[in-house]
């Protein structure tokens, strides 16, 4: 078992519509330019005047570690810290916003293992007529965030949609936000007549409407679980947990039975907690014997060890998405 996560570190249980965080730090010196908090899924804060970014820990996590915005005289320093946490064998989800580099979409830091890099649409769904804002380089991933009344109108995002196929964006996942009340009167003032009623009486957002009209346009709606740059035992066994969850949460959405998607979230977490070699036991046909897995899961399992996707996976995302 991977040893403890020291307390600069606040701390969330992964899940696919959380962008799979897991750790963050707590003293964060946040942008003052608006973002989104993927790890609590509200508009994102500035920090304190003076705050400064975290050094690398001794022992970077092995789970996914969320390095959200900074203002640019600190930026270098966030990207030392997500290449030294990434090259120590960590797992970092280094968010980025629309519209950085010029709208260019180039990467911030050397692609590398262990380092995730996901773009926040927030910019561009607040101004859609700034074209730049959605040229994203081609196989980007990217996070779409549904605030009721505000991001979620249907012409705003088929609109955006197209122009993220139009620039060969690959997956954009949506989000669900939930602003200050303080936020939205703000909003809803500066907004035309019917702003009002729609950020604070309009219908909950529809991740699955999005994710179905993603899907029309050939756009993966779920991000991949960050794997971490250090062993391949761990990487195997964060990537299986991963497909179980979600796996699991796709099963909850659907409707399915709850038993249904409850062992196959006991699996994840048992392989999360567990060091096990699963490629080990899969190849020698012993998962049987692994208690907290039952045939399903077995069967995602050996699916991610013979080559990396689910076929349950596959079925229920194209369910959803259908």
């Amino acid at each position: 078992m991977s040893a403890p996560v020291a307390a600069p570190f606040e701390t969330f249980r992964p899940a696919p519509e959380r962008l799979w965080i897991r750790y963050r730090p707590r003293r964060w010196p946040g942008a003052a330019d608006p973002w989104t908090d993927w790890a609590r899924a509200t508009l994102g804060r500035p920090g304190r005047r003076g705050s400064a970014l975290s050094a690398p820990p001794a022992r970077p996590p092995s789970d996914v570690l969320y390095l959200a915005p900074v203002d640019p005289p600190q930026e270098r320093q966030r990207r030392e810290l997500a290449a030294a946490c990434a090259a120590a064998g960590g797992s970092v989800l280094l968010q980025r916003r629309a519209g950085d580099g010029g709208g260019s979409g180039e990467p911030m830091v050397e692609a590398r293992p262990g380092l995730t890099q996901l773009w926040d649409l927030l910019p561009a769904v607040l101004d859609p007529d700034r074209l730049e804002l959605w040229e994203l380089a081609p196989g980007a991933a990217c996070v779409w965030p549904l605030v009721s009344g505000l991001t979620d109108g249907s012409d705003r995002v088929e609109q955006g949609l197209d122009r993220l196929r139009g620039a060969g964006v690959a997956t954009v996942q949506p989000l669900v936000v939930e602003l200050p009340a303080v936020a939205r009167r703000r909003l809803a003032e500066s907004g035309d007549a019917g702003a009002f009623d729609r950020l604070f009486h309009g219908p909950p957002p529809s991740e699955r409407r999005f994710a179905r009209q993603a899907a029309e346009r050939g756009l993966a709606c779920f991000v991949d679980r960050p794997l971490p740059a250090g062993p391949p035992r761990l990487a195997l066994r964060r990537q299986c947990a991963g497909e179980l969850r979600l796996a699991a949460d796709l099963c909850y959405r659907l409707g399915r039975p709850e038993p249904e998607s409850q062992k196959l979230l006991r699996a994840a977490r048992w392989i999360d907690r567990e060091d096990r070699d699963l490629a080990a036991l899969a190849e020698a046909g012993n998962l049987e014997i692994v208690d907290w897995v039952d045939a399903t899961g077995r069967g995602v399992i050996e699916d991610v060890v013979a080559g990396g996707r689910s076929r349950l996976v596959e079925a229920l995302v194209a369910e959803y998405c259908g």
